[in-house]
């Protein structure tokens, strides 16, 4: 039995309230837990770009948790869904951010905060396309599963381990992963 348009469409809506949601308290919750760096495993320890990606990919795997038991078993392809959509936020923040940083020279919050908002919107909607798609092999919601944990797994480890590009670095205090208190504090 499959779930009609109207109740796949509401729980894409829930998602992208909740991952927006979640995403503007937990780029405060370094701070605000003290600089705990096992928490920096899985939200901004600075105000890097790629730090901000794991806003959306923590927020995402959350609500996906929960989805799964409501609606996992009814849809098609719930795994490569919520795969594509991951790709569509993380590409859409990358794009929206690098686009205007290069057109205008200058960071803005504002556009930073919308550019988000906006990703986790055609994050939902991707994956709500995918679930009405004919249902695809075992296999390929396999490799689904297996990039995401790796990009997770890459996430955590840049925080502790950055590599020293661009992406990577603290437009504010010039350092790199979770070293920013180390290196404001020199």
């Amino acid at each position: 039995m499959r779930t009609n348009a109207s109740t796949i469409k509401s729980w894409c809506g829930a998602g992208a309230a909740f991952i927006t949601l979640l995403g503007f308290v937990w780029h405060y919750l370094y701070d605000l837990s003290g600089e705990n760096n096992i928490l920096g495993a899985i939200v901004p320890v600075n105000e890097s770009v790629w730090e901000h990606l794991k806003l959306g990919y923590w927020g995402l795997l959350l609500f996906s948790v929960v989805e799964y038991f409501f609606i996992r078993c009814k849809v098609n392809n719930y795994y490569l869904a919520k795969l594509t959509g991951l790709l569509v936020l993380e590409d859409c923040i990358l794009l929206v951010h690098y686009t205007y940083l290069a057109l205008s020279g200058h960071i803005s919050i504002g556009i930073d905060i919308a550019s988000f908002v906006m990703a986790v919107v055609l994050c939902q909607y991707a994956a709500c396309t995918i679930y009405r798609a004919p249902a695809g092999s075992r296999r390929r919601e396999r490799l689904a599963v297996a990039a995401w944990a790796a990009l997770g797994i890459l996430l955590v480890i840049t925080t502790y381990f950055p590599p020293r590009y661009e992406i990577f670095r603290d437009r504010n205090t010039n350092a790199f992963g979770i070293e920013k208190r180390t290196a404001s504090s020199e």
